[in-house]
């Protein structure tokens, strides 16, 4: 018996990348969105965006593997000059974060 698993927007590569990004530069934004149960939103949002520029690689000659390397870089890309010094206690919550986008 084969099982089909559907992988939702908030549990793909793209929308993982995105969260190591929000950990390192924008660790209060990330808590601030899990708190009010709108980061699976949020990243459904950032995934649905990348996917779009994906498809307009495809379209100017890129292949899928270097379309998503390319929006990868974009989407780890540090804010310029921004220097994030997070307390303890948002950092204490990465583990929880992450395993609540698992379910």
């Amino acid at each position: 018996m084969n099982r089909t698993v559907q992988i939702k927007l908030h549990q793909s590569k793209l929308a993982w990348v995105h969260l190591r990004w929000l950990e390192d530069y924008r660790l209060d934004y990330l808590v601030d969105l899990y708190h009010r149960r709108k980061l699976k939103k949020y990243l459904d949002i950032v995934v649905e965006r990348a996917e779009r520029q994906i498809e307009e690689l495809l379209k100017a000659g890129r292949n899928r593997g270097m379309a998503e390397e390319e929006v990868s870089g974009i989407l780890l890309a540090p804010p310029r000059d921004y220097e994030p010094k997070w307390n303890k206690a948002l950092l204490n919550q990465i583990e929880e974060i992450e395993n609540s986008l698992k379910r």
